[in-house]
Formats: structure tokens, C-alpha cells, sequence
């Protein structure tokens, strides 16, 4: 790229950003000629507001773990630390340099977008390879529980967290190599036609389906076996004459059944729109990626960080009893025995 063209004089594309567009205007051939929706003001407090409560959130559930050790086995809790702290680095060094490139723009130089892009590439895949893993690890825990302490050790968990740790900073690091000279301030990878796809993308894509069918499978097993499980549970207290009296035999809400359901579900919808946009714009010609599209498919993935603390501290009870006992309140169903897996499930 050539640094001696000041950023501020391309308004087509110069705002483009990792994983997201900032202040791309109508002038962008593959924009379709329309503005963008969100003002650049907007799209900083857009981003502003999505670091904040992706920090907080994430700062929120590693002060809860931490505090409540027996909140979940060992293993689960070194996974969900190990997702907590990279989301809450997303925030920190994605989203938050991303909000401070879309207001002041003389920023926009290639070190600067070099920097950003290999902190975004790797914070996202590195998230998304332990969302697969959480996912893999609730799997064996509600499915096979007898086998699960032998199968799922410390020392496992442990190599690996290390690998995909060391996989996301190779992307990272993959991605910052440009695959063609520009003036623009691109970290899409192939947003306009001036430009070639980085071969980063496809590792990155390959990553996030991959993690996607993880998710949905194992969450899909899980949300089975739970229902299942719950019905055995009411049809035996039913024989042994637990119904006998006037009121019937309750069943356990599953909200935190709901809470995985609505998780994965979250997970799909901030994942599958950018990997579909990013996937399209390897292709030059393609006009599927607008500036507004690139905007909001952008925000969903980044926005995905603080999605998950939030639904499970709206949905699952054991969550919200482990936020009390860390904050000092009473909570009876902590005090009473640990919060497991398979307790979240059906809480």
C-alpha cells in the first residue's frame, strides 16, 4: 500500500475496518450507490457501547468464576475463562481501536490497520475455537458422564487451550501480509474489487463453520438428552406415587436449557451473516457486500463477545445465584451444592 496517500482521500472504501466497514460512503463500487445508515458518530458509539459491555460482561463472569469456585468442574471453568478473557480482550483491543479508527481517520495507515486486523483475526477465531470447545465439553459432560472425568483431564484441557491460543495468533499473524498494493484501508480481506482475497479469510471461514457445526450439533445432543432426562425423571416420580397428592409432579422449567438453546441460537446469527458476506466478497465482481451490510454483519460478530453472559444471566438461574454469592448476597442455591452442568440444564 502506498503510505504518501493521505487516508482521508478515499471516501469510497477508506473506512473499512477489521471485520467491519467504518465510514464507507455510496461512492463504493461494490456499495450499490446507497449511504450508509449510520453516521460516523453513530458508528463510534455504536462500537463504544459494544467494547463497554463487551468488557464489562466478560470482567463480570471471570470475577464469578473466580469467586465461585465450585460454580462448574475444573475443566469447564478453565475453558470459560479461557473464552471470558478473549472476548473481553476483543473489546478491549478489536472493537475499542475500531471505535477510535472510525471517528479520527488520519489514523487509518497501514500499521495501524495492520495492527488492528491481526488483533481482530485472532481474538475471533480464538473465540470461536473455544465456543467448539465449550460446547464439545458440556457435550461430554451431559452425555457421558461416567466416562467424562477420564476422557476431559486438566492436563488435556490445558494443551488444548495452549493449541488454539497459538492457532489464533498464527492467523493473526497470517493476516497482517497484504495480498496486493492498495491505498485503502481494507481489512475485509476482498471488499472491493481492487483488491484480492487474503488467503487468511479462508482459514478464518473454515474456522468459524467449523466451530458452527460443533455448536449446533453437540448443543443439539444436549438439549435432547436434557428433555429426556426431565420426562424420565417425572414419569418415575409418577410410578413411585410422588403424584398421589391433589397437586401434580413439577417438572423443572429448563431454563437454562432455554439459555443454550438461545446462546447457539445467538451464535448462529452474529457468525453466519459475516461469514457469508466475507466468503462473497472473494469474488470481485460480487455485489452482495454493501457498505451498510458490511457495517452490521461486523457489529453482529464483535457483538457476539458479551451476548452469551448476558443471556445466561438473564435465563439461567444458577448463573444469577453464583452473581449474588459473589456480590455478597445470600443465594441458597449455591450455598446448597455445586452449580454442575447438568444442575445449569435443567435450572
Amino acid at each position: 500500500m502506498d503510505t504518501s496517500t493521505l487516508p482521508w482521500t478515499t471516501t469510497a472504501s477508506i473506512g473499512t475496518v477489521t471485520f467491519g466497514l467504518v465510514n464507507e460512503t455510496d461512492d463504493d463500487p461494490s456499495g450499490g450507490g446507497s449511504g450508509p445508515l449510520v453516521s460516523v458518530i453513530g458508528q463510534t458509539v455504536i462500537y463504544s457501547i459494544t467494547a463497554l459491555l463487551t468488557v464489562l460482561s466478560n470482567a463480570l463472569n471471570l470475577i464469578v468464576l473466580h469467586r465461585v469456585p465450585n460454580c462448574f468442574d475444573e475443566v469447564t471453568q478453565m475453558i470459560l475463562k479461557s473464552l471470558a478473557i478473549t472476548d473481553m480482550l476483543t473489546g478491549l483491543f478489536c472493537t475499542s481501536l475500531t471505535s477510535v479508527v472510525s471517528i479520527l481517520r488520519h489514523l487509518q495507515l497501514n500499521e495501524v490497520c495492520a495492527i488492528r486486523r491481526c488483533f481482530c483475526s485472532s481474538f475471533v477465531n480464538i473465540s470461536s475455537l473455544f465456543v467448539a470447545f465449550a460446547c464439545l465439553d458440556r457435550f461430554l459432560a451431559i452425555t457421558r458422564p461416567l466416562h467424562y472425568h477420564v476422557m476431559v483431564t486438566a492436563r488435556r484441557a490445558r494443551i488444548t487451550i495452549l493449541a488454539i491460543s497459538i492457532f489464533g495468533i498464527l492467523v493473526g499473524a497470517f493476516s497482517v501480509f497484504p495480498s496486493s498494493r492498495t491505498t485503502l484501508c481494507i481489512s475485509n480481506f476482498s471488499s472491493n474489487s481492487s483488491l484480492r482475497f487474503r488467503p487468511s479469510i479462508v482459514v478464518t471461514l473454515t474456522t468459524f463453520f467449523g466451530s458452527l457445526a460443533v455448536a449446533m450439533y453437540t448443543n443439539t445432543r444436549v438439549v435432547t438428552v436434557a428433555v429426556q432426562q426431565t420426562y424420565r425423571v417425572g414419569d418415575e416420580a409418577v410410578a413411585r406415587g410422588a403424584a398421589a397428592v391433589d397437586a401434580p409432579v413439577q417438572r423443572p422449567k429448563l431454563r437454562g436449557l432455554t439459555a443454550i438453546v438461545i446462546a447457539t441460537s445467538a451464535y448462529i446469527i452474529a457468525v453466519i451473516p459475516w461469514a457469508i458476506v466475507s466468503a462473497a466478497q472473494m469474488d470481485p465482481s460480487s455485489t452482495i457486500s454493501s457498505p451498510n451490510v458490511r457495517f452490521f454483519t461486523s457489529l453482529l460478530l464483535l457483538s457476539n463477545s458479551y451476548w452469551n453472559p448476558l443471556i445466561f444471566a438473564l435465563l439461567s438461574n444458577k448463573f444469577r445465584a453464583a452473581v449474588k454469592k459473589t456480590f455478597g448476597f445470600k443465594s441458597e442455591d449455591v450455598q446448597n451444592g455445586n452449580v454442575t452442568m447438568s444442575s445449569i440444564v435443567t435450572s
